[in-house]
């Protein structure tokens, strides 16, 4: 990023306010497991699941099926890491 703000003459942005702004969730995303089939708007759903809480096989699966031309042209791994 600070190479792309010296390249185009920008003004430096501030990194830290980007992960540490009230709506930056991560570290209090603790609840794992399989919410891909979840009603996020019932009151009952765990408030902060992990990113990966959403991908189950079915999602994996049409994500690299939509996005296969990205993956190709862009050479981005199809292995899930998690």
């Amino acid at each position: 990023m600070k190479e792309l703000e010296k390249r185009f003459e920008l003004k430096t942005a501030p990194i830290n306010e980007f992960s540490t702004s009230w709506h930056h969730q991560t570290p209090a995303m603790i609840y794992k497991g399989n919410f891909s089939e979840g009603d996020i708007t019932d009151p009952l759903f765990p408030r902060h699941p992990t990113f990966e809480s959403f991908y189950d096989t079915e999602c994996i699966q049409l994500v690299q099926t939509i996005f296969q031309n990205d993956f190709d042209t862009y050479k981005y791994s199809k292995e899930y890491p998690y």
